[in-house]
C-alpha cells in the first residue's frame, strides 16, 4: 500500500492487513507511513520468492539474512530508504 499525500484512497485510520506488513503499523497507524513501511513488505516478500518462506531459516545463505535483517530492521532508519537503493543491495547478494 503506497500513502499518496493528500489522496482519499488511504486513510489514517485504516486497517493494517496482509502477511507481509510491518506490525509495528498496528502500533503506529497510518499517519506516519512511509516508504520504509513499503520497503519492509518489500523484503518479505523477496525473501518468500528467493526461499519459498515468509520466514528466516537457520539454513538461509548469509548474504540474503543481511539484506532482510536490513530490510525488516526494527529501526526504521536502518531500513532500505527507496526501492533503488533495495535494487542495489539485491544486486549485491552472492
Amino acid at each position: 500500500m503506497v500513502k499518496v499525500p493528500n489522496s482519499t484512497l488511504t486513510s489514517l485510520y485504516s486497517t493494517v492487513k496482509g502477511a507481509f506488513n510491518d506490525p509495528a503499523l498496528y502500533s503506529e497507524g497510518y499517519a506516519n507511513y512511509s516508504i520504509e513501511d513499503e520497503t519492509f513488505a518489500l523484503t518479505k516478500i523477496v525473501l518468500f520468492i528467493m526461499t519459498g518462506s515468509a520466514m528466516m531459516r537457520s539454513d538461509t545463505d548469509e548474504s540474503l539474512k543481511s539484506f532482510f535483517q536490513k530490510g525488516v530492521s526494527s529501526d526504521k532508519t536502518n531500513r532500505y530508504h527507496s526501492v533503488d537503493e533495495m535494487i542495489i543491495a539485491f544486486k549485491n547478494l552472492k
